[in-house]
């Protein structure tokens, strides 16, 4: 992002502004909130002033500028009917239509979404409630038709709750671009024979460390209960005719710093020249060789079937600092997209 001196101003001031959540420990954490605004290459003119706008260029502290861009994630990306992200004023992140026969992968924290009643109740805890559905959702995949009739009931049973529950759920979902990745560059993370095939045990921690999805880290002790969901590009192509009525002119785009809230395990990737091979590249939680190509795309309505796996994570993210995994990130981003002067490494001490 250019910017601009109002702007320059309460961004650099993110270098050594503490979050209430921040380790006291100083890792770097600052410069990368600062490094994702700096380097953000993915932006046309039209949104980024359409984001300075919002911000009132009153913005003049880091403080400030958190609170006015959250608000603008919140009101223009999160609730908003179409988001930004697939407006023609987004054009330059936009990706090129995909062919309905890819498939996607994406894992789903389902905490929001369980109901349970930490003051107690027929259901009491999170993993209660976790653990109840996990046993829904194995009555719904249960005996075939040659199987007893009670059987058979038990299943349609299961199988008519666990729709209501999802049509429940898309209900409550609000439109945000959904992170994705692809299902056949994640099969080693995925499976035992790395292909195809029963899924590993250890499915939901490999995908949390390849994905970079750090906000699935247990608070207070409490794991996370997440869902694996599996479906196709044409999935996403047929949401996409619906909402291209609301102003939807693209289906997928590419994660710019302006698709979320400030966060530091959020890594913007270099333009390259083919449209097709110009992904997100998501920052994983260790130190790796390969990196992961991830896409925006509009919301999709989900069904039982897209659902594969179901986990509770209840160990913590790899011990790496947040300065560690950038400057290794970068190294290996560079190197895969070729753009050696791209992005800044983290000093090892606060200046």
């Amino acid at each position: 992002m250019n910017g601009n001196p109002i702007f320059n101003q309460a961004a650099f001031g993110l270098i050594d502004y503490p979050l209430s959540g921040d380790d006291p420990v100083w890792d770097g954490r600052g410069w990368a909130r600062l490094h994702n605004f700096v380097y953000e290459e993915r932006l046309s003119p039209t949104r980024e002033a359409a984001y300075y706008a919002h911000l009132a260029l009153q913005a003049k502290t880091a403080e400030e500028l958190f609170e006015r861009h959250n608000r603008y994630v919140e009101n223009l990306i999160y609730g908003a009917t179409v988001p930004d992200t697939f407006l023609s004023a987004n054009d330059k992140a936009h990706f090129p239509p995909l062919p309905d026969n890819q498939v996607l992968v994406r894992v789903e924290n389902l905490t929001r979404w369980m109901q349970y009643k930490p003051e107690g109740g027929l259901v009491s805890t999170l993993r209660e409630a976790f653990e109840s559905f996990c046993e829904l959702w194995k009555q719904s995949q249960g005996p075939s038709s040659s199987s007893s009739p009670d059987d058979v009931e038990k299943r349609r049973n299961a199988q008519a709750q666990l729709e209501t529950w999802f049509d429940d759920w898309n209900r409550r979902r609000d439109a945000r671009p959904m992170f994705a990745a692809f299902a056949d560059e994640m099969a080693e993370e995925l499976h035992e024979n790395g292909r195809d095939g029963p899924l590993r045990h250890d499915w939901a921690e490999r995908l949390r460390t390849r994905l970079g999805l750090a906000h699935l880290a247990p608070q207070n002790g409490v794991g996370v209960p997440v869902a694996l969901m599996r479906y196709s590009t044409g999935v996403v192509n047929r949401a996409w005719k619906g909402m291209s009525k609301a102003g939807a002119v693209s289906a997928f785009a590419l994660p710019t710093a302006l698709d979320q809230t400030i966060w530091e395990y959020f890594f913007p990737a270099p333009p390259i020249e083919e449209p097709r091979l110009s992904f997100g590249r998501a920052m994983p939680l260790a130190p790796l060789d390969r990196l992961a190509a991830e896409v925006l795309h509009v919301k999709v309505p989900y069904q039982p079937s897209h659902m594969i796996g179901l986990a509770w994570l209840e160990r913590p993210i790899p011990a790496y600092t947040v300065r560690d995994l950038r400057n290794s990130h970068l190294t290996v981003l560079q190197v895969e997209t070729e753009q050696y002067d791209f992005g800044e490494e983290i000093p090892e001490e606060m200046p």
